[in-house]
């Protein structure tokens, strides 16, 4: 992922997207202007990778009522909804999908044209209960601080001296 991927992603697929769910929320037909509240922010987690850390991403979601949170460093394998739950069987399905677009186009390069309607695909696939279920385990939602395992944040070395 780069930055103009990062930035192209959230005005054309994320902030449409979350914009349409805030006018369902409202009630609000398509002439209706949204106008955005203090109610609106929506929290946006993200891991600290630095293509999602850019000024005008972070511009970008201010006008738009979105929170950039960064997930605490090297944590991913308790606190990150998405490792815990779905991208597992994502990742499966990336490779299944892959491996027979492959088998149908043996000399073409996977170029960003076949990759987006490819990633859709396998998207169509995901199981919206792995999504619940990795926000669940993390504690994130709903809240629950006791889903955490505190434990797993130190390293084999400490373990070992206590």
């Amino acid at each position: 992922m780069t930055s103009e991927i990062f930035y192209e992603y959230l005005p054309n697929c994320f902030i449409p997207s979350l914009n349409e769910m805030r006018r369902q929320e409202k009630n609000l037909q398509a002439s209706e202007a949204l106008v955005l509240t203090e109610t609106d922010w929506v929290v946006y987690w993200i891991d600290g990778y630095s293509s999602h850390l850019t000024l005008h991403a972070s511009k970008l979601c201010e006008l738009n009522h979105i929170h950039l949170y960064c997930f605490k460093a090297h944590a991913s394998h308790i606190c990150q909804p998405n490792d815990v739950g779905p991208f597992k069987s994502l990742k499966a399905e990336w490779k299944q999908a892959v491996s027979e677009w492959r088998q149908i186009y043996l000399y073409q390069a996977l170029t960003r044209q076949v990759f987006a309607p490819l990633l859709g695909k396998t998207l169509e696939k995901l199981n919206a209960e792995a999504v619940i279920a990795g926000y669940k385990a993390t504690g994130l939602y709903p809240w629950n601080v006791d889903a955490v395992h505190y434990g797993n944040l130190t390293t084999k070395i400490h373990r070992q001296l206590w």
